[in-house]
């Protein structure tokens, strides 16, 4: 049964693949760590899952996110000269 017009499935995958996205943002820990700590015990279902829904794999991800942090930070004085 849905509310809203989002059933208890999509409404708690969304809130894992938000929190999936924070954590991935981290590269300190690794992906299939990040499937276990939003609740997937199998980390391909996780990536599969996450690819379905967010559109890229975890690693692509994560990739795309630490390339836009390391992008956005102010160029160091050194790297003007």
């Amino acid at each position: 049964h849905s509310v809203c017009g989002v059933s208890f499935r999509d409404y708690l995958n969304n809130c894992r693949f938000t929190n999936a996205k924070r954590l991935l943002a981290n590269p300190r820990i690794p992906v299939n760590e990040v499937g276990a700590m939003v609740g997937f015990t199998d980390a391909s279902y996780f990536a599969r899952q996450f690819r379905r829904s967010v559109g890229v794999t975890p690693t692509e991800f994560r990739a795309a996110a630490i390339k836009s942090v390391t992008h956005d930070e102010p160029a160091t004085a050194d790297a003007a000269h």
